[in-house]
């Protein structure tokens, strides 16, 4: 067969039948794995493989499980701490040496689906270090625009909703991944996405085969079974006790003119006064309370001279140089600056730390690492030659005079 990336690659970007088809067996392959407790860790469209099976053109095999995490064992090569991996295709939580599970393929596989409707990985950068940034702190940018011919509506958000930072806000499984495939297929609008608009008309040739009618008759189901927004019952309970004032008005002025007419009528002491009539009170409008709005959290930008610095805290790369992280709310955080041929420095960020932090990295000094001179080689003793005249030793007087 031939790879994935092999098909991006000579189309720019895949047709939405056929991307439909292969995502939804990407899907089920993935989660027939993580059903056994295993997570693949480097899936990209490089690992996955199209072949002709049957009436099929793209059968899909998923392929090079050789650094999967089985289970919850933990040995020394997979251990916290440590990065494997395609760095395009990385989670944020796998980028910065943290444990994984099965939401990291999900991620592997939204970024695998932002390529296949776009063309293009939706980090990219000239560094290993400044991807795995972009994967944590970063946002993937729109996959499609204002008046571009193809849309993707729906399945936009079925991929944004697979490539959230935190794990805990992206899928759960590839199962509900899936489910929401089907509902998009069946002209309805993805669940676990949060609803949004539906399937554009666009997409009604990439979906199952239904007309266009019957598509555009599901939209239409869906948007007048969507709930009601909270400003419509604060409209209508308004509408409700303007006319319950108006009733009580009303009431309360015809009593008034009744018992005036009886007192007229009658001598002044044949009758009692007349009973006041008492009428419930309206009730009141409970405004709904908002929420207060959350001040963001502000970021520190930590720079280093020379730049591209790796930054580890708590044993684990986590970014380079210049660097941004979201200052603490409360306590302190402890950082590293690496950088070969300079010493490392210590970085601490707190509630209380200015939004740019600055450090100049020292170089190493060289003259402990140079070796020490070697000592002078003796000279030998010159040999002396003989000569007619009597040697003198060191200890005898001479005459100056002497010839």
């Amino acid at each position: 067969g031939s790879s994935l990336s092999d098909m991006i690659k000579r189309g720019g970007s895949i047709p939405l039948q056929d991307a439909v088809g292969i995502i939804r067996q990407i899907g089920g392959a993935l989660g027939a794995a993580h059903q056994r407790g295993i997570v693949h860790r480097d899936l990209k469209p490089d690992n996955i493989y199209l072949i002709p099976r049957g009436e099929m053109v793209n059968f899909v095999k998923v392929l090079d499980f050789g650094i999967a995490k089985v289970g919850g064992a933990s040995n020394k090569i997979t251990r916290t701490g440590m990065i494997f991996g395609t760095p395009h295709y990385m989670s944020p939580e796998q980028a910065a040496g943290q444990s994984v599970d099965a939401r990291t393929d999900i991620y592997a596989l939204g970024v695998i689906m932002y390529e296949m409707f776009t063309g293009h990985v939706p980090f990219d950068a000239d560094t290993f270090m400044a991807v795995l940034t972009k994967h944590m702190f970063e946002k993937p940018g729109p996959m499609s625009r204002p008046g571009d011919e193809r849309s993707l509506g729906a399945l936009e958000e079925i991929t944004l909703k697979a490539l959230e930072k935190k794990p805990e806000h992206r899928y759960q499984s590839m199962q509900e991944l899936v489910d929401d495939l089907e509902r998009v297929a069946g002209g309805g609008r993805p669940r676990a996405a949060g609803g949004g608009t539906g399937p554009s008309a666009a997409l009604a040739d990439a979906l199952e085969p239904r007309s266009r009618s019957e598509m555009n008759l599901a939209g239409q189901l869906a948007e007048a079974s969507a709930p009601r927004k909270p400003y419509f019952w604060i409209g209508a309970a308004a509408l409700a006790l303007l006319g319950i004032l108006l009733v009580a008005l009303a009431v309360r002025g015809g009593g008034e003119e009744h018992a005036s007419a009886v007192h007229e009528s009658f001598a002044p002491n044949a009758l009692p006064p007349p009973v006041p009539v008492s009428l419930p009170s309206a009730p009141a409008v409970v405004e709904p309370t908002p929420k207060p709005i959350e001040a963001p959290r502000q970021i520190v930008t930590i720079e280093s001279d020379p730049s591209g610095a790796t930054v580890i805290m708590d044993g684990a790369i986590v970014g380079a140089t210049p660097a941004r992280f979201p200052r603490p709310e409360t306590g302190s955080r402890q950082l590293e600056l690496r950088l070969d041929g300079y010493s490392k420095e210590n970085v601490r960020i707190s509630s209380d730390s200015p939004t740019t932090l600055r450090f100049a990295l020292r170089r190493r000094s060289a003259v402990a690492a140079s070796p020490k001179p070697a000592a002078p080689k003796p000279e030998p003793p010159q040999p002396t030659r003989p000569t007619g005249k009597k040697q003198r030793t060191a200890s005898e007087v001479v005459d100056p005079w002497a010839n």
